[in-house]
């Protein structure tokens, strides 16, 4: 989240004032902390809740307030040390511990930002809290530290640019094929987020995702990636297409409650049937509110689209997720799969996997294939589909159309 530097960002004006006045007299001997609470898979209501049970144990001059569903912020004036936020810190995750009966299912975790020494001004108070808590994997306590702040380097870096990409339709989806092992056709295709810029050359997409997040574009890119993604759905469609195109949604996206009715309409107006229309989301992205997501995805999954998880095995509690959510559609993540060998504890693993998910019904892609012996293995398997650059390297979408017309399209 990106703030104005002299406002209180998404305090509300009463915490942002009190703020205002606690920065102008704080000191290294007096410190001002501010705690950003990040509930994870814990959000939605329950924002509010934390805040009537945290208080009771708060100090006179302290304060605190949901920003919304997810986040609570803490403001703690008047600190002789760095130890004592951390300690605050940690009692938070200690209450909601016990206010919650099955933590690992919402993973909370809290940034910590001091003032002076991290900020004088409640907004870059604010916004320090938050990069610190964005470090955090998993559940935790993060001492906000500029020399971690990869986020801000980006957003100092590629704000501008991206803004005038968005604007100038610079960006493009590139497309990689799927391959079905039975038939040996192209089942369908990934839509990949490119950005190649005359200055600053090559971006990765998980930086393009992280400035649009910090900056509030990411409903602009969400919108670029559906218009540009139906589009030239449309066109390979009339030109003999007939595969699945998997388009990928984030955190954000997941708990926008307007998106399904966009889609909707997106399927509409290009006249494409819903089932031919995949869209991915990661295990991560989907625990940061996990009831939110399975609104969404049932609600996707109404509109007749389809659904898969991507990366499975890199997150938290994944057997857990994997009954939850939704899913028509698992795909392993290439760290399983780059140096897979038979009769190895990798091999059981994938093995087990595919298994698992053949009896809860879902179809099973394997990601990052780079070798036939690999391709042979998850055969042998029983594995559904691969993708990785053993068939082919993402293009875009007319190399998809003479991948396909060679190989075959899968119909849907």
């Amino acid at each position: 989240m990106m703030l104005e530097q002299d406002s209180g960002g998404p305090l509300s004006p009463e915490l942002a004032s009190t703020l205002a006045r606690s920065l102008a007299v704080a000191s290294e001997d007096a410190l001002t902390a501010l705690l950003w609470l990040d509930l994870g898979g814990m959000a939605g209501a329950r924002a509010a809740q934390v805040v009537v049970q945290v208080k009771q144990w708060l100090r006179e001059q302290d304060a605190c307030e949901a920003i919304d569903g997810r986040h609570v912020v803490f403001m703690l004036p008047q600190l002789q040390s760095e130890g004592q936020a951390v300690l605050a810190a940690h009692r938070v995750l200690d209450e909601l511990n016990r206010f919650e009966r099955t933590p690992l299912l919402f993973l909370p975790k809290v940034g910590i930002a001091l003032g002076p020494r991290h900020a004088r001004s409640p907004g870059t108070l604010v916004e320090s809290a938050e990069a610190a808590a964005a470090q955090i994997s998993g559940s935790g306590v993060a001492m906000y530290d500029a020399r971690h702040d990869y986020d801000k380097q980006l957003v100092q870096r590629l704000g501008g640019p991206l803004r005038e990409a968005l604007a100038d339709n610079a960006l493009h989806l590139a497309y990689q094929p799927m391959v079905d092992l039975n038939s040996g056709c192209c089942a369908g295709a990934e839509a990949l987020l490119r950005w190649q810029d005359a200055s600053l050359g090559w971006v990765p997409p998980y930086e393009i995702v992280i400035v649009a997040e910090r900056l509030h574009l990411h409903n602009e890119l969400t919108r670029f990636v559906l218009n540009t993604g139906f589009r030239e759905i449309a066109m390979l469609n009339g030109r003999g297409y007939r595969g699945t195109i998997s388009l990928n949604l984030g955190a954000n996206d997941l708990m926008d409650s307007g998106l399904p009715d966009i889609i909707a309409d997106g399927l509409a107006i290009w006249n494409l049937p819903p089932a031919q229309v995949m869209f991915e989301l990661t295990e991560s992205a989907a625990v940061s509110d996990i009831d939110a997501t399975i609104e969404t995805l049932q609600r996707l999954q109404s509109l007749g689209c389809r659904v898969a998880l991507d990366d499975f095995g890199t997150g938290y509690s994944s057997l857990t997720h994997l009954l939850r959510l939704p899913i028509n559609k698992l795909k392993i993540d290439r760290s399983f799969i780059q140096d897979l060998k038979a009769g190895t504890r990798e091999s059981h693993i994938v093995e087990s996997v595919i298994d698992l998910a053949h009896k809860l019904g879902m179809t099973v892609v394997a990601e990052g294939v780079e070798e036939l012996a690999t391709v042979d293995i998850l055969q042998a398997m029983r594995c559904d589909q691969i993708q990785g650059y053993y068939f082919g390297r993402p293009g875009d979408a007319e190399a998809l159309l003479r991948f396909a017309l060679q190989f075959g399209s899968e119909p849907i």
